[in-house]
C-alpha cells in the first residue's frame, strides 16, 4: 500500500488558532530527553531507568511576512503585560501519518530573531511542550480517544485565554 503525503494537509493549532503562512522548513517535534537511560555496573550488569520527562520542543518556520507572526507576537506581548504565561493546547495533525502526537501544556518559549535582506526569509518560532506522546492512529478507536483528549485540551486553553483577557 502506498501512502501519499500532502504537506498542505499538515496543520498546527496553538491556543485554538490554526497557524498559517509556513515557511520552507519542517515543523519538528523534538523530545527533550531520552525515553530511558542505561547504566552498567562494575560487574557488567545493566540497569535501565525509565525517564519520566515527557516534555518536548516544537519548532516551526513562518514566512517573515506571514500574518501569524503578528498574532503570535501579540500573544507574547499579552503574556508579558499580564505577567501570566498560561500553558495551552497545541495540535499537530498530519492525516497521512500513522502516528498522532498528543501535545499538552504548550507555551511559547522562543520568538524569532529579525533578519531583513534582498528576499523574504523564514523566521523560527518555538513552543515548549510539557507532555508529548505519540499514539498510533491505526488502533481501533484510539484516534477518537486521542482527538477527544486534544479537544479537551483546546477547550481548557480557551478558558485560560478567556480568563487572561478579562
Amino acid at each position: 500500500m502506498t501512502a501519499t503525503y500532502d504537506s498542505t494537509a499538515v496543520t498546527l493549532t496553538i491556543f485554538g488558532h490554526r497557524i498559517t503562512g509556513f515557511g520552507d522548513g519542517p515543523i519538528t517535534v523534538t523530545p527533550n530527553s531520552d525515553l530511558t537511560t542505561q547504566s552498567i555496573g562494575l560487574q557488567g550488569e545493566k540497569a535501565v531507568s525509565i525517564n519520566p520527562d515527557q516534555s518536548a520542543t516544537i519548532s516551526f518556520p513562518l514566512q517573515q511576512n506571514a500574518h501569524d507572526n503578528a498574532v503570535l507576537a501579540g500573544l507574547v506581548q499579552t503574556f508579558k503585560r499580564t505577567k501570566q504565561w498560561p500553558p495551552g493546547a497545541c495540535k499537530l495533525d498530519d492525516p497521512s501519518s500513522p502516528v498522532l502526537p498528543i501535545l499538552r501544556d504548550c507555551t511559547l518559549s522562543k520568538r524569532p530573531g529579525i533578519s531583513r535582506g534582498k528576499e523574504q526569509a523564514d523566521v523560527m518560532w518555538e513552543l515548549s511542550v510539557g507532555y508529548y506522546e505519540e499514539v498510533s492512529q491505526e488502533q481501533p478507536g484510539q484516534g477518537v480517544v486521542s482527538a477527544a483528549i486534544q479537544v479537551a485540551n483546546i477547550v481548557d486553553s480557551m478558558k485560560k485565554l478567556t480568563d487572561l483577557f478579562k
